[in-house]
């Protein structure tokens, strides 16, 4: 298997495409999927002190759609938005009709708090890394995502 291809968002081109700074020369191809993600600080052993990874955060899901030398285009994936009135129809389902649902961890109050809030906002400079399992891109967070911002503009 070949290397993670990571690079950066390099400009912003409309609402739903992006110019990232890894093309041809890096590897890339044609409906290859990365993710764009903030690095939310380094992760250290509690027992020795070792760093032992880095937080990355998803904020979205793009794929490739051209590929130039040292560039290449990519958009959000589409998928299906139910109507209103599907949507409330399939509420009514039972469960194993559903959507998932995370379970809350019984975390410590003091450690949530130094957690310092997400913006998920897409900016010039944010790092892509390359999806390596290419199955399809899951709605999920996107729809997740949409549910976070309607919160919070509420």
């Amino acid at each position: 298997m070949s290397p993670q291809i990571e690079g950066k968002v390099a400009a912003i081109i409309d609402k739903y495409t992006v110019a990232i700074n890894v093309g041809l020369e890096n590897g890339v191809e044609e409906g290859m999927q990365f993710k764009i993600v903030v690095e939310r600080g380094v992760v250290k052993d509690p027992d020795t002190d070792e760093e032992i990874g880095v937080i990355r955060v998803p904020k979205a899901k793009i794929k490739v759609i051209q590929v130039e030398r040292k560039m290449s285009i990519a958009e959000s994936e589409t998928y299906t938005k139910l109507s209103p009135i599907t949507a409330s129809l399939l509420a009514s389902l039972p469960p194993f009709y559903g959507s998932k649902e995370k379970k809350e961890l019984p975390i410590s109050e003091e450690d949530l708090q130094k957690a310092e809030t997400l913006d998920r906002t897409i900016k010039v400079g944010d790092k892509v890394v390359q999806v390596l399992d290419q199955t399809t891109i899951e709605p999920e967070a996107e729809a997740e995502a949409e549910a976070e911002e309607e919160t919070e503009t509420t």
